[in-house]
């Protein structure tokens, strides 16, 4: 057994959140989600469960015929509203489609994170296919056009940064000293740190109307959000 010192039903938790997160080493997620447990003063037990829980929502496992995995780009992302919107598209890895966003920082060109560039520029981001592409605004009355526009501003200060390899399970930060992003952590750090407009769906829980303590941003936390409407 590889991990002996961990208890079994932990050790399957942290199996499930790891294989939905690039193969995560346990011991680093779990170190992580122990650390944050601390700085919110939540047992770690819970927040080990709404990780668990976040993870089998976000992320869907190739299961069936049905799954997206391995089907070609479909449909182009089209021009978006206007700056600050964002687009969520089906990708997958080793048979996990864990989903992809990118935010547009003009109505056709956006910033994205992957593993072979980082954070990015897309050029005419909205003229390339993708696999079943849904683009989506923030609401009006929880953002104004200054804040969208300052989303925007923020993803294309982080040009260049590295990606966040560790996946989606820890990655609500995006302060000044961050410096790896992946897809929905550049998108979610764009409302939160300039305007403190949280769009993950779980928001530890004041969206549910129950405690959801996740340190994670999947790309369907985005598109799940109340404050977002598709279009």
């Amino acid at each position: 057994m590889l991990y002996p010192d961990i208890p079994k039903d932990e050790l399957r938790k942290l199996i499930n959140i790891s294989v939905r997160n690039f193969d995560t080493e346990i011991r680093k997620l779990r170190s992580g989600l122990q650390d944050f447990a601390r700085q919110m003063s939540l047992p770690y037990s819970k927040v080990l469960a709404s990780s668990e829980r976040n993870a089998l929502e976000a992320v869907q496992v190739n299961s069936s015929a049905d799954d997206a995995c391995g089907k070609p780009a479909n449909r182009e992302v089209g021009v978006a509203l206007r700056r600050g919107d964002f687009f969520y598209s089906d990708s997958c890895t080793k048979g996990i489609n864990h989903g992809h966003n990118g935010i547009f920082v003009t109505a056709k060109d956006t910033m994205e994170a992957s593993d072979e560039k980082g954070v990015h520029y897309v050029t005419d981001a909205a003229s390339t296919r993708r696999l079943n592409p849904q683009k989506y605004y923030v609401n009006a009355d929880r953002a104004t056009s200054q804040q969208k526009d300052a989303a925007a501003d923020y993803a294309l200060s982080k040009k260049g940064k590295g990606y966040n390899s560790a996946g989606f399970a820890n990655n609500r930060q995006g302060g000044p000293d961050v410096g790896h992003f992946n897809c929905s952590q550049l998108v979610w750090a764009a409302y939160y740190e300039p305007s403190r407009i949280d769009l993950d769906k779980d928001s530890y829980g004041s969206f549910i109307g129950r405690m959801a303590p996740n340190p994670g941003v999947y790309p369907t936390d985005l598109t799940g959000s109340p404050l977002v409407t598709p279009y």
